[in-house]
């Protein structure tokens, strides 16, 4: 038995018990979505350190600030026996798996089923999937259980894989910014990474590489189609607007007959929740947020264009249609308790959309201007997370985390 505790702003807790593999205690909590000094403590490792214990050691030991830091392990097996493994060795050393969420992945289904057999009784977190790496471009991230941006560290075995170009660079979509590929038994003719990668040394488990520092970019386009920035004369908005969509303002317009085909065919409204707020690149709290401290309005407003966009959908064979509400400061320090009001809000009504309306509904909190870039990342890259925060340019994310189970960790709510 474990238990499930979301953090809520300005809140304790609420804790709901769930059963678990390992048991324990878990808390959702913002974790980096990016390998912090992973890099630095794998070159730290003895030259016998550099196997999947080692590692999976050095990236607990990342620094967090006090919060426990949850990973994610990946290892392509190809067709190897389960036993031969590096998953295997790691279990055998740490049966329960520490902080890691193991990702176990066949080349097919059926060793994706012997390795569920071999593993899915252990006590660690443990995933299964079917992942060809000799064949990339039949892997899909954009869809099924791998997703783009995840893993701190990919193990792979160079005697059951021909590594190519492709392969690396699907290893780079997979990896966080700045995560590690530990590659088993390489013969001195394996495909290296290519530029923008690191060598962080060489021994007798393998060798280990860091991916670059920065998110990954495969030169995708934004989606096509008509875009909408709603957003007021806020300092962020008025900056986002500027590059190439429509501005409109949530009225009695959205049910005219021009706007209601419009939000037909639309591909992405971008929904920015300090309208009026910001006076300028101080960030200075003005207008609207003394006129609405705890955010009725602009939830008002978010939800006059939801409606005016399911009406005009329903029933309708309309282009799946992305939309982000962007806040400022809502998650996860959560000075703003108006944009955290539109934060819930979106979070509770997006999970009762009908899927057939095609609107899949995002949630990203900025700190400042200096986030834009990489929301305008987001907008071209899609890593299927519901909730992101972007600090100083950098993604982080809500992410279950295992704790030890004490009785200072299961707060009653309230």
């Amino acid at each position: 038995m474990g238990y499930l505790a979301e953090m809520v702003p300005g809140r304790r807790p609420e804790v709901t018990a769930v059963h678990a593999a390992g048991g324990g205690t878990y808390v959702i909590e913002w974790q980096p979505k990016f390998a912090r000094d992973a890099s630095t403590l794998a070159a730290s490792l003895p030259d016998d350190g550099l196997d999947l214990t080692g590692l999976a050691g050095a990236l607990e030991r990342q620094p967090t600030g006090g919060i426990p830091r949850s990973y994610r392990v990946a290892e392509f097996t190809q067709a190897a026996d389960p036993g031969q493994t590096a998953v295997a060795g790691y279990l055998r050393c740490a049966p329960g798996g520490g902080r890691a969420e193991l990702w176990v992945l066949g080349a097919s289904a059926g060793q994706t089923r012997r390795l569920a057999e071999a593993f899915g009784q252990a006590s660690a977190a443990a995933r299964f999937a079917t992942a060809d790496l000799s064949a990339p471009a039949a892997i899909d991230l954009d869809r099924g259980l791998l997703r783009a941006c995840a893993f701190d560290l990919v193990v792979i075995n160079a005697q059951t894989t021909a590594l190519t170009a492709a392969s690396w660079a699907l290893l780079r979509r997979l990896l966080l910014p700045g995560g590690l590929v530990l590659v088993r038994h390489p013969d001195p003719g394996f495909v290296h990474p290519g530029p923008g990668w690191s060598k962080m040394g060489t021994g007798p488990h393998g060798g280990v590489w860091a991916a670059p520092p920065g998110p990954f970019d495969d030169e995708a386009a934004e989606l096509e189609g008509p875009r909408w920035v709603i957003a007021g004369e806020a300092y962020l908005g008025q900056l986002w607007a500027g590059q190439g969509a429509r501005r409109v303002t949530p009225s009695g317009w959205l049910w005219s007959y021009e706007a209601q085909q419009e939000l037909r065919e639309l591909r992405a409204i971008d929904f920015f929740g300090d309208l009026g707020q910001l006076g300028g690149p101080s960030g200075d709290l003005c207008g609207s947020s003394r006129r609405d401290p705890l955010g009725t309005h602009v939830v008002t407003r978010f939800l006059t264009l939801l409606r005016a966009l399911t009406a005009a959908r329903q029933g309708q064979a309309c282009p799946p249609c992305r939309l982000t509400i962007i806040t400022r400061r809502a998650a996860p320090d959560v000075p703003s308790p108006r944009e955290a009001l539109l934060w819930a809000a979106v979070r509770a009504l997006g999970r009762d959309l009908d899927p057939a309306l095609l609107i899949d509904t995002r949630l990203v909190d900025i700190g400042g201007p200096e986030d834009l870039p990489m929301l305008r990342w987001l907008a071209r890259h899609d890593v299927r997370e519901r909730a992101l925060a972007i600090r100083k340019g950098r993604l982080h994310a809500l992410r279950l985390v295992r704790q030890p189970r004490t009785a200072a960790t299961v707060a009653a709510p309230g």
